[in-house]
């Protein structure tokens, strides 16, 4: 018995380790996400407001 409620608070423990894990992952690759997307969304506005910016003198 004693040896099923250790290997049941074991796997429990990696569980949870094991969740953790792919929280701060998830958080992580979000986080870097959002910066690359940000980045690329940066810099299409910037390159919108060049090109729209000839195209207005031009009107």
């Amino acid at each position: 018995m004693a040896v099923c409620i250790n290997i049941d608070l074991v796997e429990s423990r990696l569980n949870y380790a094991l969740i953790f894990c792919i929280i701060i992952v998830l958080l992580l690759g979000g986080w870097w996400g959002c910066g690359i997307a940000r980045e690329k969304f940066s810099h299409a506005g910037y390159a919108e407001h060049q090109q729209q910016g000839p195209v207005i003198t031009d009107l």
